[in-house]
């Protein structure tokens, strides 16, 4: 009887762990397909985030060349209007017109070529200055590198 006892309780015990470990393995099952459903989910998500992303840079693009268009459409109709509203304008009017742009345009001409002497001269100003500085640094270099062989020296007698 001890021994049947003894085989009925390795027996029950034996049940015990396999229902634990089917308790287990279900856990895991389904821990796995969530996974493999998270996962399928993230890629989803991560592919419609690839298209959108991919949709507004096309659309950035289209935007880009319709800015392009409508900028030189507009340089075209400003050309146009400049060209035909003095037509129509007495002759004393379209000369002073005519002549107020040209002063305009003229000023601007000025202004864009001073800001560039004035571009141009503090560039070179700044490559005076880093060369000024790269001087700097190389003599810091060197008397860092005079103070070290005195302090060597120093500790060379000392010893």
């Amino acid at each position: 009887m001890d021994i049947d006892g003894n085989a009925n309780k390795c027996d029950n015990v034996l049940k015990i762990h396999e229902s634990n470990l089917v308790k287990h393995v279900d856990i895991m099952r389904n821990t796995i397909y969530l996974l493999e459903k998270n996962f399928n989910i993230s890629r989803y998500l991560e592919a419609e985030q690839w298209s959108r992303f991919r949709e507004m840079k096309i659309n950035n693009e289209k935007l880009s060349c319709n800015l392009k268009e409508v900028e030189q459409r507009n340089t075209r109709m400003l050309n146009l209007f400049r060209a035909n509203v003095t037509d129509e304008l007495p002759n004393s009017l379209k000369n002073q017109v005519k002549r107020s742009w040209q002063q305009k345009y003229d000023a601007l001409l000025n202004l864009n070529s001073r800001l560039r002497r004035e571009l141009h001269l503090k560039n070179t100003m700044i490559e005076e200055k880093n060369c000024e500085i790269a001087i700097l640094q190389q003599q810091l270099l060197n008397i860092g590198e005079k103070l070290t062989e005195r302090d060597e020296a120093v500790q060379n007698i000392f010893q």
